[in-house]
């Protein structure tokens, strides 16, 4: 899962106070109208106000079953949902805008929609050479007379077409589209995993977490696949994820180093990425930087740290990563390079860093952007480019065609465990 900025689907929230009031939350674009049975989520642009979602109000239990929590104080309301850095945050205001109306909507408005969101919100047009006034202009003009629904989805596809985002996609109900250029190698995936597993002695799968470990010789092997976990009711996910990541280390015993695989992780949560990194780091460190990319340009700059561990793992680490760790693994893969004796390995990340900023159409459609621009301590920026190695060791498809794991086998290697017999 790459994280995405509240769900598809409406869901139970919990609230702290009752009230019937408006918020605008100038990060996201998304509007908050309260009542005592809902909180309604709209999305507003300049000239637009779409209803995305009505979340139900439940008692302050359900946050412990859905992860979410809603709550008025003052003139301000906060959206939480475990596992984001921050709570979504809204301003009150007097009432709705004028444009949050119900009503239909033609092909060309839908088109001009998202072309004002995209344009509002997206910020990296430049790494992609987009003139994106132009291409919503050229889009528009192609739509025939009388636009079928087919016609759209076509138009709504050719609009985002070229930027090389994957956290940009279109859902047309049943099915999604994105532009992202995957690796040639993206749908052997599972099986490229397996491979790796073999190596790997007394391979165990924690509960709760897309987490396995077990040893190679006196080498810990770990592979996370995804920065999400299932809390219980009185935990939260980063509680969880951290909990999870400090038993495995302990249940590996003494070994020399841990090699930890984020070759193949889909993403998720900053925050649980952060904690997983606190395993690791004996004090508090810088790990990245995020601004928001809003109508009014950039916001101020939100700075995050890699807390410390009571009990790091203070051995090496070679952090294993490539095109196929997304998201919320790059900022964990960004985290994790900040800690001295963490080496990256492989091949740089994919470049997705933004949070997916999920908003709807008129029609039941909806559609996802990136709207925010990571930076390293440092001040660089990854987006499109992926986080770098410190040891560039290139993916080998031939290597696994043969059924051998050749970047796993260098690292053991350098470490000086030989490579097991897996006849």
């Amino acid at each position: 899962m790459i994280r995405s900025i509240v769900g598809a689907v409406a869901v139970a929230i919990s609230s702290t106070q009752i009230s019937a009031e408006t918020y605008r939350s100038a990060e996201y674009g998304y509007l908050f109208q309260t009542s005592e049975e809902s909180v309604q989520l709209w999305d507003e642009s300049a000239s637009f106000c779409v209803l995305n979602m009505e979340l139900p109000r439940a008692p302050d239990q359900m946050f412990e079953i859905m992860g979410l929590r809603f709550a008025e104080e003052g003139d301000e309301a906060k959206l939480w949902i475990d596992g984001m850095l921050r709570p979504i945050r809204g301003t009150r205001i007097e009432t709705l805008p004028s444009t949050c109306i119900d009503k239909d909507y033609s092909p060309s408005e839908i088109v001009a929609l998202v072309g004002e969101t995209f344009a509002e919100r997206y910020p990296f047009f430049h790494l992609y050479d987009v003139d994106w006034s132009a291409r919503v202009a050229d889009v528009q003009s192609a739509l025939p007379d009388g636009a079928s629904e087919k016609d759209l989805r076509k138009a709504l596809m050719a609009l985002v077409s070229g930027l090389d985002d994957g956290h940009i996609e279109v859902s047309f109900g049943e099915d999604n589209f994105s532009p992202e250029v995957l690796p040639v190698w993206a749908e052997a995936a599972q099986d490229i995993g397996l491979i790796t597993h073999s190596y790997v002695d007394d391979l165990t799968r924690v509960d709760g977490v897309q987490m396995v470990y077990g040893r190679i010789g006196d080498v810990g092997y770990m592979r996370i696949w995804s920065m999400g976990a299932d809390a219980e009711f009185d935990e939260s996910a980063t509680d969880v994820a951290q909990k999870k990541i400090q038993n495995a280390l302990t249940e590996l015993g003494e070994v020399s180093a841990l090699i930890l695989d984020a070759r193949l992780n889909s993403g998720g949560f900053d925050a649980i990425g952060l904690a997983y990194a606190s395993a690791f780091n004996d004090v508090k460190r810088p790990a990245f930087s995020r601004v928001f990319h809003t109508p009014d340009g950039q916001g101020p700059a939100q700075r995050f740290e890699v807390p410390a561990a009571n009990a790091p793992f203070t051995r090496p680490v070679y952090v294993m990563t490539g095109p196929m760790a997304f998201s919320a693994a790059e900022t964990f893969v960004l985290a994790m390079a900040q800690i001295p004796h963490v080496t990256l390995v492989g091949d740089p990340t994919a470049g997705d860093l933004s949070d997916k900023l999920l908003k709807a159409m008129p029609n039941g459609w909806r559609f996802a952007l990136s709207h925010q621009i990571y930076r390293a301590p440092d001040g660089a920026e990854y987006e499109n480019l992926g986080i770098p190695v410190d040891w560039v060791l290139p993916f080998d498809l031939d290597g696994f065609q043969s059924e051998q794991d050749m970047q796993l086998e260098a690292v053991l290697n350098r470490l000086g465990q030989p490579v097991p017999n897996r006849d």
